[in-house]
């Protein structure tokens, strides 16, 4: 249903529904109208429906290696043909913000992720905290301030977590940053959105354009964590400290057992 039949079953004029959407977080009544395609197009497509269409057909190993190497070479350089710089740019400078603590968040694969993300930011600065088990994620809120930063990763879906999570940022003064492969009903509730290009057909999508993006935002944070080198020394300073102390998951498998009276 376009604009005009909406305007039309509603008897509004079309001023007022574009004024509506982007009350909703939408840049207009285009955008909110994509936005609900593509959830809806998202929840018919799972890798259950891709594998099953995928069976029966046996590629060569070469053949696999190639095809999903061309599909993420094509979706990094339409990532980064497509993605804003502006809003790129202001990401960055938020997560480098040292007046602001930031939170990081994501469900399902998306987590190593931010795991990954959050552990590398830490090196350049402090008051990262990464929203980890769900249940516990009222705990680590419950210092959420107006200014700090919420840092949430949603991929192929609207996870009802994270979009509880931005409301509640959201209502409590703090900055939204969405990184999200689809225009779904989470953009509506974030300040800043960074989208990237996945390849659709695969029955497990790459999630390659994800973490270029993070770690593009690391390479920006590395210049503009105005403490960056003093906190980096800290941590090696610390790591040096530790160092005897620290047991590799490998070296304790491989470790021989202690010796028994």
């Amino acid at each position: 249903m376009g604009l005009p039949e909406v305007c039309a079953a509603t008897g509004l004029s079309e001023a007022t529904v574009s004024r509506f959407t982007r009350t909703l977080g939408y840049k207009g009544f285009r955008d909110m109208s994509r936005s609900l395609q593509a959830e809806l197009v998202t929840s018919l497509d799972q890798p259950g429906d891709r594998l099953a269409d995928r069976r029966g057909s046996d590629p060569d190993a070469a053949t696999v290696l190639t095809d999903r190497f061309r599909k993420v070479a094509g979706a990094l350089d339409a990532t980064a043909a497509d993605l804003e710089p502006e809003a790129l740019d202001q990401a960055a400078s938020l997560l480098a913000d040292p007046e602001r603590t930031v939170y990081l968040a994501a469900v399902a694969s998306g987590r190593p992720l931010m795991e990954h993300f959050g552990l590398l930011a830490r090196y350049l600065r402090p008051d990262v905290v990464s929203l980890r088990v769900q249940d516990r994620w009222a705990h680590a809120l419950a210092d959420l301030q107006p200014g700090d930063v919420v840092l949430a990763e949603a991929f192929d879906r609207a996870p009802t977590a994270v979009r509880a999570l931005l409301r509640i940022a959201g209502e409590r003064g703090a900055v939204r940053v969405l990184l999200t492969n689809h225009v779904t009903p989470l953009v509506a509730s974030c300040d800043v959105r960074l989208q990237v290009v996945t390849p659709s057909d695969d029955v497990f999508r790459s999630r390659l354009t994800m973490l270029a993006v993070l770690e593009v935002l690391l390479d920006l944070m590395t210049q503009r964590c105005p403490d960056a080198l003093g906190h980096a020394a800290r941590v090696e300073e610390s790591f040096a400290a530790l160092q005897e102390h620290l047991v590799i998951a490998g070296d304790a498998l491989s470790a021989p057992s202690p010796a028994r009276d």
